[in-house]
């Protein structure tokens, strides 16, 4: 059963002036950012970072503006020392607007990049590099770590065909950081 209750007010309390009835002023709505894909994800590796103070740094500092979403902080960390940061193999000239258009094509691209950067590095020379199964010959134990990154299908693909091609992370001894790259 449906009760409707029933009020009965005198016509005074009805009327209403034309002002009350203008459609209110138009204000600015603030939208939100739309989080990235690295929004809210812990920063801390995984294992612990046995590196020089200028690598730990950079590290660092990535790993905060990738959960920070803030695209522009990436790109100047990347221009900040020797030229040549390399983030695509195209011929796009910002990595912050390269790298927005990625999330916003769904590619996950700051929270790869997190998780990335939390897995244990290699070495080439002065190099550091994310993930260590690019840097040397890859373990078991290298590969399993990229599992929940990637998943097993694609892990099995580059082990046992093309080597991997995935993310890759590379920060100079001197806290240069030289690229962020995928694909081959």
């Amino acid at each position: 059963m449906v009760f409707t209750r029933v009020c009965a007010l005198p016509l005074a309390a009805l009327t209403l002036t034309t002002s009350a009835l203008a459609a209110p002023a138009r204000q600015p709505v603030a939208r939100p950012k739309s989080p990235c894909s690295g929004a809210g994800l812990g920063v801390t590796p995984a294992v612990r970072l046995r590196a020089p103070l200028a690598v730990a740094r950079t590290h660092g500092a990535i790993l905060a503006a990738a959960r920070d979403c803030d695209y522009d902080r990436l790109e100047r960390l990347g221009r900040e020392g020797r030229p040549g940061f390399t983030f695509t193999f195209g011929t796009e000239r910002s990595a912050a607007a390269f790298w927005r258009r990625e999330e916003a094509a769904g590619h996950r691209f700051l929270g790869r990049l997190i998780r990335i950067l939390r897995l244990d590095f290699g070495r080439d020379g002065q190099t550091y590099i994310w993930p260590a199964v690019f840097a040397r010959s890859a373990t078991a134990e290298d590969w399993n770590a990229l599992l929940p990154i990637f998943g097993r299908r694609q892990i099995v693909t580059w082990r046992d065909h093309e080597g991997y091609t995935g993310l890759r992370v590379g920060i100079a001894a001197d806290g240069d950081w030289l690229y962020a790259i995928e694909g081959d």
